[in-house]
């Protein structure tokens, strides 16, 4: 079909097949931090990927992509869940999902966010247990990877935090921010050892400079207060 020119308009462009295809070009260095750019968390940055399961996605485009996707272990080193503890039917396919971005991000740092909150006014505990201890078990799933844990955002049930203060017990080198969310509507209230021999002590974890806990209670003590000098970021919300 023929277009008219009109006299004096820049003439029709004409794509190419070579330029419609522009993109498969690009030298895979360069595309793996495009990628990277589509999965990138900070638990303080507002602006965050829509989709955070997008390794997936993008491997799903076509086989060169999903090469470059398995080929690069950062790229699977930021994981995202987000869910109600009520929705069950989902733990499932998060502790897939969760195996799958552990195994692939191998021996990368992990930039971590898991939310599990109650979206109701219905706050019982009796009625949530089951769900909580389900919930527990996910969040299990990265105690084994704390050695690698570089930031960590937490709103879990109670029932998931001794594993998670076992972790911290043993030592985590290089966890560089840490919050901890009580749910939606609750108040967590942790053991001495938590806030005192675990979480302030500079020997175990000697990089920590950011910290946030909210809804947590705080008994401030001579185990406490002094040790986190190291912070250059700190927020209590009560």
């Amino acid at each position: 079909m023929a277009h008219n020119h009109i006299p004096g308009s820049p003439p029709p462009l004409t794509l190419t097949p070579e330029f419609q295809c522009q993109i498969t070009g690009i030298p895979p260095e360069l595309l793996s931090i495009i990628f990277m750019m589509c999965t990138y968390l900070n638990p303080r940055r507002r602006l965050r990927p829509a989709n955070h399961c997008s390794p997936m996605k993008l491997g799903l485009v076509c086989r060169a992509w999903r090469q470059l996707t398995l080929s690069c272990p950062p790229l699977w080193a930021q994981i995202y869940i987000k869910n109600d503890v009520r929705e069950q039917h989902s733990f499932t396919s998060d502790a897939l999902e969760l195996d799958t971005f552990l195994a692939r991000s191998e021996a990368c740092p992990l930039d971590i966010i898991l939310i599990y909150s109650f979206h109701s006014f219905d706050l019982r505990q009796d009625l949530h247990k089951p769900a909580e201890l389900k919930v527990a078990e996910v969040v299990a799933k990265i105690v084994p990877h704390a050695k690698r844990w570089k930031s960590i955002v937490l709103i879990v049930p109670d029932a998931c935090m001794p594993g998670i203060i076992s972790a911290l017990r043993d030592g985590v080198p290089m966890l560089k921010s840490f919050s901890h969310l009580a749910s939606l509507g609750r108040r967590y209230t942790p053991t001495p050892e938590y806030l005192g021999s675990i979480l302030f002590d500079v020997k175990l974890m000697p990089q920590m400079t950011e910290m946030g806990l909210d809804g947590v209670n705080v008994i401030w003590g001579d185990a406490c207060h002094h040790k986190i000098q190291q912070l250059t970021w700190f927020s209590l919300s009560v």
